[in-house]
Order: structure tokens, then C-alpha cells, then sequence
């Protein structure tokens, strides 16, 4: 292939990747071994300005690198594992149900010690004033009291969350997509712009302790352990009025999950532990018992290995004494990882190696990747930086010959839904150099009510 081919197809991926995102993410801070089981996305199955459009939850792409895999985390070496559980086409929305575990989530939860499912949403005010919404996405983030009733996001979130007059909770995303808290602060629909909703019914005879986190109620045990109490998912019914059951076991954790056709997602786990030990999922004509899905931890909850449903173990993790993975082991291929501060080394399983450094909010900044002289002419290494705004996105990328791409955000409206919204793209020939005639520009404007695009201007205007 000569060089204007492969020029033509990499400004084609770009431009593909510029329409659908309406902003550019962070690069990937996390590495991807397999594409193994892919549940990513929102909890509705829409992706949302703001974040990765792989995963995109309308957050921060510090935290949503491209995670459609099993990653391990490389600013904080944890191993991130989402599995899909159960997914159904919806009018306008669909029901996909995800297992998620974080190595680093110390919790022992009704889904198992360090996992949730996407729909664990929960909202929490706290007394600053300020409210906490605890995401199916296994994060933790605080909305700011700004006064009326409203409360800002935090930096890389594009949404606005309000409270309304009977004291349930609004969280209004980019796209118009709108998550429905009750009074409580339980999840109780997603609704798209079409006003299409997935709705969510709880067990009201009572809360469901969880050791490990503060979430609601919460007292501290003589381990210094947190106890708090939690709600019981039981249904999810869909933009049809299809209902999915969830239904748990003697001892308060998830059993199975079926859905309106009798499909059955069924759950196990070590009695003494609460690991989450194996996931089956429905029978197939190749297995008739069902695909299951097994998983193994060390003393500390740590998820150490994955066998698949042919009984292959197709990953293994090592773990150092702070948690974080040092080696994968993915076939006959193995990966290695060393960390120091505010760096992170891989050699993969070629045996070349990448130094990662990241800032403090854990957004790689300098990727160096060592060439071993396996061409004559190489460098020693190759260097690609990256610059970000106070939103966390991307602003800048300078490759290793000196070249380069800008980004613009809308980051000074008014409307945070809007501040994630990408206004240009320049290709530039030298990073260092002014702006020039020669530098290829992209841009977009977007409608005001969804922030869908309205226009772009390609390079040649």
C-alpha cells in the first residue's frame, strides 16, 4: 500500500471518529489483551457526549479509556472485568445487563465481593449539601449544590442534575437522555429524548447490608469496615412492558436474572467469601447445560483467573502486595507491568516495552515506546504527548517527528451539557509553529437541544 492510500484511510478513520463523538477521548489508559466479552456502553445501550464512545457514559474519559474489554487499569494497575449478562432490543432503548468487577472495589455487595451490575445506580446528598451518585459503572462521583435545586457535575461530566419539587432527582444527560431517581435515591427509569423508558422496581421489605463502603445508612464495624444498606433490584421492564426478574438466595445475593421469554442467567458464589465464582448463561444446541463462565480470587478478593464456557482459562492475573496487576498471562502470551509514580511500564508478550506517565488525575501524558533497534535507522525510543483541559479532554496530541493534532471544546458555555462538544480539529505539520494556511481544519457546529451535529466543514472548507 504506498502512502497517500494509507494517508487516505487513517484521515477516513479519523473523520468516522471525529463525527461520532463529538469530542475526542483521552488516550486509551488501559491495556486490552482480548476482545472478550463486550457489554460497554450506557446502562440504556446509548453512548453519550463526553466520554469514550466505546463506553460512553456521558463521563469522564479518564475513567472510560475504551473499556469494551478486560483491561488492566495502567495509572493504578487494577484489573477492570465486564461481562455481558443479558441483553434485549428495545424500542428506542435496549436491556443490557452487565456484570462489572474492579480489583481495587472493596465491597461486598449482593452481585459479589467487588462486583455491580450497570443498573446499580444509587443518589446520596451529603451533608455539605453536595449529592453523591454511586453509578452502575462502578464509579463514585459528587455533584456540586449550586443553588434552585441544581448541582454542577464534576470536570468531564456533561449532564446537569436537579432536584424537582416532590424531592426526586433528575440527572439530565447531553442527548437528552434523563436518569429518574426517586426520593430515596433509587433508580427508577431512564427515559430517552422520546420520552421511551426502561423503568426499575425495588423489594420494599427491606435494605440489603453491604460491607465495605458508606452508601446510605452506615455504622462502623470493630474492623473499621464500613456496614451500609442497600435496596434490592428486582425488575427491569422495558421500553415494551417486557419484564426481567432478578432474584436473589437465602442469603441476599444475586441468584439469577430471567427474562419475559424464561431465558435464565443463573449465579454462584463461595459461601464463606462471596466471590463471585460462575456466571451460566442460557443452554445452546454446543451446550446444553449452559455456558458457563468460572472465575478464581486470591485472599485479598482479587480476581486472579477467567476459564470460559469450553473449560479453557484464557487469562491468569498476578497481583503485588498493593493490589495491582504485575503479569496477565493471555494464552501462550504474557504481559508484564511495572509501576512507579505517575509511571506505569509494559513489555508485552514480543518482549517490546511502553513507558506510560500520566498526570495527576491519572491522563496519560507521555507515551514512549522503545524500538530495541530492530531497524538500523530507528531512535532509541519514540514519544507521543498529550495535553488536556480542565474537562479532562484531549486538547492536544504531538507525535514523535513533531506533528500534531488540536482540539476545541464549547468548555465556556453555559450549559454544561454542551461543554464536551468537539468545535474543531487541527492537523498540523509542526506543533511547535503558529497557526498556518497550511494546518488542515475540521469543524462542527451542533443543534442546541441535544447537541447532535448540525454541520461539519471538511478540510477543504
Amino acid at each position: 500500500m504506498n502512502k497517500l492510500a494509507k494517508y487516505r484511510i487513517l484521515s477516513y478513520i479519523t473523520l468516522i471518529f471525529f463525527l461520532s463523538t463529538t469530542i475526542l477521548p483521552s488516550p486509551a489508559l488501559a491495556i486490552h489483551t482480548s476482545n472478550w466479552d463486550n457489554g460497554g456502553g450506557n446502562a440504556d445501550g446509548t453512548t453519550q457526549t463526553g466520554g469514550n464512545p466505546m463506553n460512553g457514559d456521558g463521563g469522564n474519559p479518564n475513567h472510560n479509556s475504551g473499556c469494551a474489554g478486560d483491561p488492566v487499569y495502567l495509572h493504578s494497575g487494577e484489573f477492570f472485568y465486564e461481562c455481558s449478562d443479558l441483553y434485549i432490543p428495545g424500542r428506542g432503548m435496549d436491556v443490557h445487563i452487565t456484570h462489572l468487577y474492579q480489583s481495587s472495589a472493596h465491597h461486598n455487595s449482593q452481585f459479589g465481593y467487588g462486583w455491580t451490575i450497570n443498573y446499580h445506580y444509587r443518589l446520596q446528598p451529603l451533608e455539605n449539601g453536595n449529592v453523591v451518585i454511586l453509578s452502575g459503572l462502578a464509579r463514585k462521583d459528587e455533584y456540586s449544590a449550586q443553588g434552585n435545586n441544581t448541582y454542577a457535575p464534576p470536570p468531564g461530566f456533561f449532564e446537569t442534575l436537579k432536584q424537582n419539587t416532590d424531592g426526586s432527582w433528575t440527572l439530565l444527560k447531553a442527548h437528552g437522555e434523563k436518569y429518574q431517581f426517586d426520593i430515596d435515591g433509587k433508580l427508577r427509569a431512564i427515559e430517552d429524548r422520546n420520552n421511551n423508558a426502561i423503568t426499575f422496581t425495588y423489594d420494599t421489605d427491606g435494605l440489603q447490608p453491604i460491607v465495605g463502603i458508606p452508601t446510605f445508612a452506615a455504622e462502623e464495624l470493630p474492623t473499621r469496615q464500613v456496614v451500609g444498606f442497600d435496596y434490592k433490584l428486582i425488575q427491569i421492564t422495558d421500553t415494551v412492558g417486557r419484564k426481567v426478574s432478578l432474584n436473589y438466595n437465602a442469603d441476599g445475593l444475586l441468584s439469577s436474572i430471567r427474562d419475559y421469554a424464561g431465558r435464565e442467567v443463573r449465579f454462584t458464589y463461595d459461601s464463606k467469601t462471596n466471590d463471585l465464582l460462575s456466571v451460566t448463561k442460557p443452554k445452546t444446541p454446543q451446550f446444553p447445560a449452559g455456558l458457563t463462565k468460572k472465575f478464581t480470587y486470591d485472599r485479598e478478593h482479587n480476581l486472579t483467573s477467567i476459564t470460559d464456557a469450553k473449560g479453557q482459562k484464557f487469562v491468569t492475573n498476578t497481583y503485588n502486595a498493593n493490589g495491582q496487576v504485575v503479569r496477565q498471562d493471555l494464552g501462550a502470551g504474557t504481559f508484564l507491568f511495572q509501576y512507579s509514580s505517575k509511571n506505569t511500564k509494559v513489555i508485552d508478550r514480543r518482549g517490546f516495552e511502553t513507558n506510560y506517565t500520566y498526570n495527576d488525575a491519572g491522563n496519560i501524558i507521555k507515551v514512549e515506546q522503545f524500538t530495541k533497534g530492530v531497524r538500523g535507522d530507528d531512535p532509541a525510543s519514540y514519544i507521543t504527548t498529550y495535553t488536556y483541559n480542565s474537562d479532562m479532554l484531549m486538547t492536544a496530541v504531538t507525535y514523535p517527528k513533531g506533528n500534531g493534532v488540536l482540539f476545541t471544546y464549547d468548555q465556556n458555555s453555559s450549559d454544561p451539557r454542551r461543554r464536551g462538544n468537539a468545535l474543531s480539529l487541527r492537523r498540523k505539520a509542526d506543533m511547535a509553529a503558529g497557526n498556518s494556511s497550511n494546518d488542515i481544519v475540521q469543524t462542527v457546529t451542533y443543534e442546541p437541544q441535544f447537541n447532535f451535529i448540525k454541520t461539519y466543514t471538511d478540510g477543504n472548507g
